[in-house]
């Protein structure tokens, strides 16, 4: 297993890692191995070289799975059940929807898409299997994984193999590109990319196809605002499917959009956009007592999320209505105020995600105005502020563009 080339995981990678993997539902963060959450874990290099110790070649893994798949590379027959495809993914939307580990389901990705290296699996199958990576850790925002992720990943194969590409593959990766600018608030290229999108075969099934539509709404209002187009997008994605994922996505990205406003009526409007769904799919759900966050219907031994929906989106809706409240005052809104706030932080610590810009404005706007309205008001601007995204890495957004444009040439 090339013994004779390992060399020892840097301190501050370990840290790292452990930073990055551990559970966020336990105060002390353990971590386990991606697959079987077992404790006792090994590092386990993704490439197999025991001297390449950047952290998106690393994961927690238990020993015999670490075995086994390196075996795997020379004899795909004997790899072990819990590492075929459809486990791993299963596995993954378990870790991600359910339980809210972002961490966990984005190393059953990774995996995923080495054993479909081992498999001699067609190039568009292995760039799926790096979308689905990149999706997870867009959630669990690390620049440096998701660099290296689309170097590796994407356009590596890109560069070195010429078969044709599924449409829908590359449809969806380069809404993941997309996604990717967007966050890092690089409102023209996502445009750009948008452009690109729109060129692209449109998505037959009806989760992407909103999802679609929402993340066009999303980058068009980046720099037009909540106008009539950016909001038709927004209702026609949300008349495709009903789902409790799709119907927060659309709250929040309207709340945000109207926030980015600065204005009362923005204000007023955001508030009207999250207030509904707040009350009927988060605080009917949830228990809130002492600052510790428990949903009511589910009993294990670890909290898991009230609904099916990402954690970041269920920790956005609650900071957007805290936001919201904390500037309209409506009736009772102290007591709503101090629940918000405490539902927000947990699911942000939950899911490990940053706060990408309000629409047009910046947080930095929304928290300066909130310092200056009371003690619960300085507590939601603090948060905040230890939620901002930082600007996104020149380096990154390179090889973002680079990835991009050679999907578009590769589509014609």
């Amino acid at each position: 297993m090339l013994d004779h080339l390992r060399t020892e995981i840097p301190d501050k990678t370990q840290w790292e890692l452990r930073a990055y993997f551990r559970d966020t539902r336990l105060t002390a963060g353990s971590v386990g191995c991606v697959v079987t959450q077992q404790s006792d874990f090994t590092w386990h290099h993704l490439n197999h070289d025991p001297s390449d110790h950047r952290i998106s070649n690393i994961i927690p893994l238990i020993q015999a799975l670490n075995t086994n798949l390196y075996a795997a590379q020379h004899d795909r027959k004997g790899l072990d059940g819990s590492l075929n495809y459809k486990e791993l993914k299963t596995r993954a939307e378990t870790a991600f929807w359910v339980d809210g580990q972002v961490a966990r389901a984005y190393g059953c990705a990774r995996i995923a898409y080495y054993v479909s290296l081992y498999s001699k699996q067609p190039l568009s199958f292995q760039l799926d299997c790096a979308r689905q990576a990149l999706y997870y850790a867009r959630h669990k925002l690390n620049y440096a994984i998701l660099q290296e992720l689309i170097v590796d990943t994407v356009q590596r194969p890109l560069d070195k193999q010429t078969a044709a590409i599924c449409p829908e593959v590359i449809r969806s990766l380069l809404q993941e590109l997309e996604a990717l600018l967007s966050v890092g608030g690089e409102t023209a290229e996502a445009l750009r990319l948008r452009m690109y999108g729109q060129l692209a075969t449109p998505p037959k099934d009806k989760v992407t196809r909103a999802g679609a539509l929402r993340r066009a709404a999303h980058t068009l209002g980046m720099s037009r605002g909540p106008n009539h187009e950016v909001l038709s997008l927004l209702d026609e994605s949300a008349m495709i499917i009903e789902n409790e994922n799709q119907e927060l996505s659309v709250a929040n990205t309207k709340s945000d959009l109207y926030l980015g406003e600065d204005t009362m009526q923005g204000y007023r409007a955001a508030m009207e956009a999250v207030a509904e769904p707040y009350k009927r799919l988060i605080v009917s759900r949830v228990n809130v007592y002492h600052g510790r966050v428990w949903p009511r219907s589910k009993s294990s031994d670890l909290p898991t999320l009230p609904i099916r929906a990402t954690p970041a989106n269920i920790a956005d809706l609650a900071l957007m209505l805290a936001v919201t409240v904390a500037i309209n005052k409506p009736r009772g809104w102290r007591h709503l105020l101090t629940d918000a706030i405490c539902i927000s932080a947990y699911y942000w610590e939950v899911a490990g995600a940053r706060l990408d810009a309000p629409g047009r404005g910046t947080w930095n706007r929304v928290a300066n105005s909130l310092y200056n309205l009371g003690l619960q008001q300085r507590e939601l601007a603090q948060l905040i502020d230890s939620l901002k995204v930082r600007p996104m890495p020149a380096g990154l957004k390179r090889a973002i563009l680079r990835a991009a444009e050679t999907l578009a040439r590769r589509r014609r």
